[in-house]
């Protein structure tokens, strides 16, 4: 068996400060995808090497496609019919009229063509400012947030874009992640973040990464919850249930 490797080449130079979502429209031979922070959809045609956007006025976690042609769009403010041709989006429904904090964040569709979309409020610990203390009143309330908030789960991942001291050891983050295994252990999920789409100041080694989890879970007990039970928890339930 023979392997070829070739050099990655940049196809569309946007600068997105958070694209996601990419999915391929065999139909149209295009790419579908998202850019969240800057609140568009966007579709790029390797065909010619356009790429037309369309500003939704809200942020878009994902997209999908339909039957009828158009998209559907899991948004900050619920599930969108959206029509590339005119622009236009139509809202089908909000589950969270009364959180107008959350917003959807990534989702796909099942075999059965059900659209299933997660809705998030913070990521990466709602990305710390790591020059300001631990107790300070920004990351306070992200704490009281937690505390107060019983359904809601954070990742202590991500050090690599919150550090200003930077790689290997990341120890500015450290403190702010331990602090939120040790007051929410039951509610804290790690993960790499690979492949780091969004890093422009350095690729991590994902070793370094997997060592900053004994700096910040420092029992065999609280590293069990963060890399096993929780997970399972949240995303796997009913293997828990059916277990032995």
């Amino acid at each position: 068996m023979s392997i070829i490797i070739e050099e990655p080449k940049l196809l569309l130079d946007t600068k997105s400060p958070l694209g996601e979502g990419p999915i391929w429209d065999t139909e149209r031979g295009v790419l579908w995808w998202v850019d969240i922070l800057e609140c568009l959809v966007q579709c790029y045609n390797p065909a010619d090497g356009s790429n037309r956007t369309w500003d939704i006025g809200q942020m878009v976690g994902t997209l999908v496609l339909a039957q009828s042609g158009g998209l559907v769009l899991a948004a900050q403010n619920g599930f969108l019919r959206f029509d590339p041709e005119t622009g236009n989006t139509e809202l089908v429904a909000d589950p969270d009229p009364d959180k107008p904090e959350n917003r959807f964040n990534d989702g796909k569709c099942d075999p059965a063509g059900r659209l299933w979309a997660g809705t998030m409020v913070v990521d990466h610990m709602a990305r710390p400012d790591v020059t300001q203390a631990v107790n300070g009143k920004a990351f306070d309330q992200f704490i009281r947030l937690l505390a107060d908030n019983e359904n809601m789960w954070t990742k202590v991942s991500c050090p690599d874009r919150l550090s200003l001291n930077g790689p290997p050891r990341y120890d500015d983050v450290v403190p702010f992640a331990k602090h939120v295994v040790e007051s929410f252990p039951d509610r804290t999920l790690w993960g790499t973040d690979w492949p780091h789409p969004n890093m422009t100041s350095h690729i991590p080694d994902d070793g370094k990464l997997v060592d900053f989890i004994s700096r910040i879970a420092t029992s065999d007990e609280l590293q069990r919850k963060l890399l096993v039970d929780n997970p399972m928890r949240l995303y796997w339930p009913e293997e828990l249930n059916n277990g032995p």
